[in-house]
Order: C-alpha cells, then structure tokens, then sequence
C-alpha cells in the first residue's frame, strides 16, 4: 500500500512540475514577445521623431530661403537703381545669404528624405517583426500542448500497460500457485500413505507378539 501511495504521490508531484513548467514557459514566451514589440515601437517612434523633425527643419529653412530671396531681389533693384559701392556690398552679401539658404533648404529635404526613407524600413521590419513573434508564439504553444498531451498519453500508456501487466502476471501466479498446491497435496498424500503403512506394519507386528 505504501509504495502504491508514494507512486501517485510522484505522479502527482510530476504532474504538478509539468503545469508549473508549461506556465512557466508561457510566461516568458509572453514577456520576450512583449519585449520585442516594445523595441519595434521605439524603434518606429524614433524614425517617426527624426521625420518630424527633418519637415520642421525643412519648413524653418525654406522660410529662411524665402526671405532671403526677398532680400536678394531688393538689394539687387537698389544696386541697379543707385550703382553704390555699399549698395553692392549689400547686394554680395544677400546673394550670399541667399545661396547658404539654399544650399540649407538642400540638406533640409535631402535628411527628410532619408528619414523618411529610414522610418519605411522601421515600420516595415516592425511588421516583419511582428509576424515573426506571431508565428514564434504560435509554434511554442503548439509544442507545450504537444508536450502535455505526450505526457498525458503517456501517463494513460503506463497505466494500460500496469492493468494488463498485472492482470498476466495474476494468472500466471495462480497457475503456479495450483501447480505448487497440486505438487504439495501429492506429496503430503505419499507421505500418509507411507505412515499408515508403517501403522498397519508396527500394529501387526504387536498382535503377533501377544500371540
């Protein structure tokens, strides 16, 4: 009964072990895929940040540009209307102007476009990303339910296979069991049969002797 009682204790301990470890795995399957999504989010929200911030530095330099210009076509008017050499200088000096402007107005468009560029392929290896995770997930939770079912089938194997077992070796106990008996009950019969014998010879032998 003991070694019964200590076999379902282990069986039940194992079990138990198994729903742990199948939770266990879930739980850290849940926390890197969160952690995953999390680094494609920041990902993504830095290449969107960098974009917002490429189109304001656009926008502050094609403002810039604008006024330059402005000023360039003015001072160009005055340096044709007066021929001075300061309204030349101004003229040297806003032509200048407007060419930096211009050139940052370039660079402007040319981060936008790069950053533009970089947030398509953030999102895009987001979404790679994020499919990856799905079909990772999904194939560790086929192979925790493949584990558990295995071991269940396995638990339910062990357990026919104890029934039947035990159920042969029963019969064959017993066979052994009758044959031991049979063996024993002839034995014992030869052996009354050699006392009784032995009773008849030694009563005999008594009679003669009073006679």
């Amino acid at each position: 009964m003991s070694g019964i009682k200590h076999s379902k204790t282990v069986k039940s301990g194992s079990k138990k072990q198994n729903r742990v470890a199948l939770k266990s795995s879930g739980a850290n399957l849940v926390n890197k895929n969160f952690r995953d999504l999390i680094a494609i989010d920041i990902a993504v929200v830095k290449a969107q940040r960098l974009v917002d911030k490429s189109t304001e530095d656009l926008q502050a330099a094609t403002e810039k540009l604008v006024a330059a210009r402005s000023s360039a076509d003015k001072a160009k008017v005055v340096a044709a209307k007066s021929k001075k050499n300061a309204d030349m200088r101004k003229l040297k000096s806003a032509s200048s102007t407007l060419q930096k402007a211009s050139l940052k107005v370039r660079t402007a468009k040319s981060a936008l476009k790069e950053s533009k560029s970089a947030l398509y392929i953030a999102k895009t290896m987001a979404k790679v990303s994020v499919t990856e995770s799905e079909h990772f997930a999904k194939l560790e939770l086929l192979r925790l339910n493949l584990e558990s079912k295995a071991e269940a089938e396995l638990q339910k194997a062990l357990a026919a296979f104890t029934v039947s077992w035990s159920k042969k070796r029963a019969t064959q106990d017993a066979r052994k069991l009758k044959a031991a008996a049979k063996k024993m009950a002839a034995r014992l019969s030869s052996i009354e049969k050699k006392a009784v014998a032995k009773v008849k010879a030694t009563a005999k032998k008594t009679t003669r002797a009073k006679g």
